[in-house]
């Protein structure tokens, strides 16, 4: 029978933008303290390259910090702009939102501090690479994390 981390048991996790525009779970600061329950949840869902839908779709109501949220939210947005496409693009392949200036300027603006903002580009935030899955842009498994949650 699998073992499940302890709900009690808290995990700094916190994310991080890559250069080429894909997250990356690490150790955070005490300010990104999750519930274990949590941070299992999370981690599992970034080591199968679903992190952003997963954010976006099942921790809507969770309480995170502040890096994460910031993924949710931005997670939530782009799911509703997708489900207003006419037509969905096939499975696997790279598409942009379109998003307004000001979207992108709000998005920005909104960003929390964190590794790699200054890679938070207007092309990050139209082709989220944790929605397309896309193998040139591969997540990188949580160095440590699985070991934290044990």
């Amino acid at each position: 029978m699998p073992t499940f981390p302890n709900p009690e048991r808290q995990v700094l996790l916190a994310v991080s933008l890559s250069p080429a525009g894909t997250l990356h779970l690490h150790s955070g600061s005490p300010e990104d303290t999750l519930p274990g329950d949590v941070a299992w949840r999370i981690e599992k869902a970034f080591g199968q390259n679903q992190g952003l839908f997963h954010l976006g779709s099942r921790e809507a109501q969770t309480k995170l910090p502040p890096t994460l949220a910031y993924w949710r939210n931005f997670s939530h947005h782009f799911m509703q702009g997708v489900s207003a496409l006419p037509a969905l693009p096939k499975k696997g392949a790279p598409f942009l939102l379109p998003l307004s200036e000001e979207a992108i300027a709000h998005w920005r603006a909104s960003a929390p501090p964190m590794q790699g903002l200054d890679f938070l580009t207007d092309t990050v935030l139209q082709e989220p690479v944790g929605f397309t899955g896309s193998p040139s842009h591969p997540f990188v498994e949580p160095a440590g994390v699985q070991e934290r949650l044990q």
